[in-house]
């Protein structure tokens, strides 16, 4: 007999077939089912980004996560595998950005709020499930998608939370420093692995942001700026708060015996005239807490007056004025 191209099933209709009888017969379940759980082997697996699409990386390597258990299943040991979502990091923050149309990370709480930013991110944490399900069926991974966990889980992250605490508690974490690169864009650091090292890779940008450098001394009490010369010019910058760089400027002139500090802000509807008084302060703050606060007596105690001093308004031209500006 002749053979007649085209008439034998083609392999995409096989797999489809064949996942809808692993699926019927619910042979994945039963294969964690039927095994004890005293005899188990506990497979644990880094979750992808719920963001981003299925693709040749994430799916290479996850024919190999499959083909473990697997071959740990066949030597009758009980394997339960549950899919997971990771919720968290730089892509799921670039996702929704995109999606609300932000483009710095700034305009969070100026063009978006942030309770806006979070409802957005969290509902956005689903969009792509139906995509993957389908992808991981096709590739005869088995896994269980109906009981998968989020990052953003709140069971999730206490369990995170008390694993950490727990290590911890056990003297098997460190404090550790490197060198990493930046982006500036979304104010974060990034790994190597996350930067392309193409052309064009590397920019130079302008940042708002003010980045202070101090050389500390270390003693039995204190942390002291010694980088710093008496006569420098020093401006304390704080956009919302008038309170913190007013008494920034108060102290500092106060421990180092002179007038160089002043304190500034930036407002576009109104600029910033007199900053309130300690005394002024007090009165507000204890409207909102009954107890009281005894600030103006503890300036008092060490002689800090910060009453006089007046706060302006921040303007370009001034930044030149300075040494430093905190």
């Amino acid at each position: 007999m002749k053979f007649k191209a085209n008439t034998r099933r083609r392999a995409a209709e096989y797999e489809k077939d064949l996942v809808q009888q692993w699926k019927t017969n619910k042979t994945f379940e039963k294969s964690v089912e039927m095994r004890p759980i005293d005899n188990s082997y506990v497979f644990y697996d880094g979750p992808p980004f719920i963001t981003g699409v299925p693709h040749h990386g994430t799916l290479l390597s996850s024919v190999i996560k499959d083909a473990v258990p697997r071959y740990q299943t066949m030597k009758g040991k009980r394997v339960e595998r549950v899919w997971g979502w990771d919720s968290h990091g730089l892509p799921a923050e670039n996702f929704v950005e995109k999606k609300l149309g932000i483009v710095s990370r700034h305009e969070v709480g100026e063009k978006i709020s942030l309770e806006d930013y979070i409802v957005t991110a969290r509902d956005s944490m689903v969009s792509n499930a139906a995509l993957w399900e389908d992808t991981v069926d096709r590739i005869g991974r088995w896994v269980d998608f109906k009981g998968a966990y989020k990052t953003m889980d709140k069971d999730y992250m206490e369990s995170i939370w008390w694993a950490f605490s727990e290590l911890y508690k056990k003297g098997k974490i460190y404090e550790g420093e490197r060198v990493l690169m930046y982006d500036t864009k979304w104010a974060t650091p990034l790994s190597k692995a996350e930067v392309t090292m193409d052309a064009g890779a590397y920019i130079e940008v302008t940042d708002p942001s003010v980045y202070v450098k101090f050389k500390l001394l270390e003693d039995n009490k204190s942390k002291r700026i010694t980088a710093v010369k008496k006569d420098a010019r020093v401006l304390f910058v704080c956009y919302s708060n008038a309170g913190r760089s007013h008494f920034a400027q108060g102290f500092y002139n106060h421990l180092t015996k002179t007038n160089n500090a002043e304190s500034a802000g930036v407002s576009p509807d109104a600029p910033w005239k007199v900053a309130l008084s300690l005394v002024e302060l007090e009165t507000i703050l204890a409207e909102l807490k009954p107890a009281g606060i005894k600030t103006t007596a503890t300036m008092d105690e060490v002689g800090v007056d910060v009453s006089g001093h007046k706060r302006q308004q921040l303007k370009p031209e001034m930044l030149e004025k300075y040494d430093l500006i905190v």
